[in-house]
């Protein structure tokens, strides 16, 4: 055995040579209480951290709910900013107009159980969207393009040296809701009817005159719309037949404030519902009206009907007055304004053509056309009712009316403008085909029709909007207006309608008519007395 080892100090025990022995270290013992504590301090800390982030994401959550979301800029126009809970108040305020109409169009049509029910659903279709409208992401661009337009008109209505007052806003307001039989303001009164236009007025006036008389003395329907009323009577309703009302059919007002809601104050009742005097059997009715207000008197009524509107209306769709005068009271004076200075500037007579055209779908058929319609004795009439695909015309011969240059697209006015009376035109291609034009009668300065006049007025509007379009910086998310164009030739405003088809009438066995399949004028059976 080495001595050596046997000497060596054990190094476990002594350490290094001269140092003190190494003494054991024993683990201390935690109690049971301690070891409870500290686990309930784990738990207090992961339960504090747990309610820090649900704090947090709740804070998130409504911070986007009430005000990142709401303040989300949908459009600028011009610096203005549009923003979402701008647009909520708008397109709620449409809401709340739509289902007011459609419920007083259910009333025009109580006797027809299924457009009742159209207008009902659609009524309905609204109140649903009202309801789900604060806070929803969902836009319609319809909307928002107005409330776009609505600012274009606003900032550039000086371009017309126009402007727009508080008192004019105020005014506005009070006459959405003058009485009918008291109008506090008037509208712009139209130009002097040059000498043609108003022997026109009067022959359609005096035209007129006997469809009315014979309707009012009609059992079924009266042919005079009750003030207010959001749908005159002998409207088109749903399914293409007029609307009549009842006798004795109680309508309901329409929710007024709308720029052409045209509903009346409070006082002003329907005739529908006016007391009526019947002293015995087979005595006439006599209908008691009320007295004509003043103007102090309309004035209180206007405002009255102001109040009521706010109070029914400002609170359900979040909206304060200076919201209703920015958002929809300002654009529409602006609209207004606008509208009835570029009306003026609108003629009552332009340079004229009378003419026909049939339109065919190739050039190849376009000549072959042309070289039979040049035929000596041809009848350009036959030909188009034979060949014209344009069937808003074809019936009539191809028939035209009179039209100005601006009625028609440039390569169409262009060609019928440079003919003579008698003459035929080489074909032409349009967007809509291929024309070959005949040309009956021209006047440099003819007096324009009411049709005419307002196409021109609303093509005036037109051209001046997309002028402004072009010039006022607007950033949204809505796609560019695209010009609406129609792949069908669309005639020009005085043109004859185009004839309808006549059905033979059913016979009964002794060969007499059974009945007739054509409505009588008005287009309303029922609205008609019997002979």
């Amino acid at each position: 055995m080495d001595r050596r080892k046997a000497t060596r100090p054990a190094r476990r025990l002594t350490g290094r040579p001269g140092s003190q022995p190494a003494i054991p270290v024993r683990k201390r013992r935690i109690s049971r209480r301690e070891r409870e504590a500290r686990q309930q301090r784990q738990l207090r800390w992961l339960v504090t951290i747990a309610g820090v982030v649900a704090v947090a994401i709740l804070a998130i959550g409504l911070t986007n709910e009430y005000i990142i979301k709401p303040s989300t800029v949908l459009a600028t126009v011009d610096g203005t900013k549009i923003r979402r809970r701008d647009y909520w108040k708008v397109r709620a305020t449409e809401l709340v107009n739509e289902i007011s109409q459609n419920q007083q169009f259910a009333e025009f049509v109580a006797t027809d159980q299924q457009q009742q029910q159209q207008y009902l659903s659609q009524a309905q279709n609204a109140a649903d969207e009202l309801d789900n409208l604060e806070g929803s992401t969902d836009v319609d661009d319809a909307t928002l393009a107005r409330m776009v337009d609505d600012q274009i008109y606003v900032k550039n209505i000086g371009e017309l040296g126009l402007s727009v007052s508080d008192q004019e806003i105020d005014d506005f307001i009070a006459q959405q809701f003058q009485p009918a039989n008291a109008p506090i303001y008037t509208p712009t009164p139209e130009p002097t009817l040059i000498p043609t236009r108003a022997a026109w007025a009067t022959g359609t006036a005096l035209a007129g005159l006997a469809p009315t008389v014979a309707a009012a003395a009609s059992p079924v329907g009266s042919p005079v719309a009750s003030p207010g009323a959001g749908l005159a009577i002998g409207e088109i309703g749903l399914d293409g037949t007029p609307v009549t009302v009842p006798p004795d059919t109680a309508v309901a007002s329409p929710i007024p404030g709308l720029p052409g809601a045209g509903s009346p104050g409070p006082e002003v009742a329907s005739p529908a519902a006016s007391p009526a005097a019947s002293p015995g059997a087979g005595s006439p009715t006599v209908v008691t009206e009320s007295p004509t207000p003043n103007q102090a008197q309309a004035r209180q009524t206007a405002e009255a009907g102001y109040e009521d509107y706010r109070d029914a209306v400002f609170d359900r769709v979040d909206m304060s007055r200076d919201d209703y005068e920015r958002w929809v009271i300002r654009p529409a004076v602006a609209r207004r304004k606008v509208e009835d200075a570029l009306a003026a500037t609108i003629g009552q007579s332009a340079e004229q053509v009378h003419g026909a055209h049939i339109l065919v779908a190739t050039e190849d058929l376009a000549r072959q056309v042309y070289e039979q319609v040049t035929q000596p004795g041809a009848d350009f009439g036959a030909a188009a009712r034979e060949l014209s695909t344009d069937t808003s015309t074809a019936g009539n011969g191809g028939d035209l009316g009179w039209f100005t240059p601006e009625a028609m697209v440039d390569p169409f006015a262009a060609a019928a403008f440079a003919l003579q009376p008698g003459e035929v035109s080489q074909p032409v291609q349009t967007e809509f085909g291929w024309h070959v034009i005949a040309i009956d009668a021209k006047d440099p300065d003819r007096p324009l029709s009411d049709e005419q006049i307002e196409q021109r007025r609303q093509d005036a509007v037109s051209d001046w909007l997309e002028q402004q379009r072009a010039e006022t910086r607007v950033d949204s998310d809505l796609d560019p207006t695209a010009t609406a164009f129609s792949s069908q030739f669309q005639p020009p405003p005085d043109a004859p309608p185009a004839p309808t088809a006549t059905t033979i009438p059913t016979l009964a066995p002794d060969g007499s008519p059974v009945a007739s399949p054509v409505a009588p004028p008005g287009g309303n059976p029922a609205a008609t007395p019997a002979a």
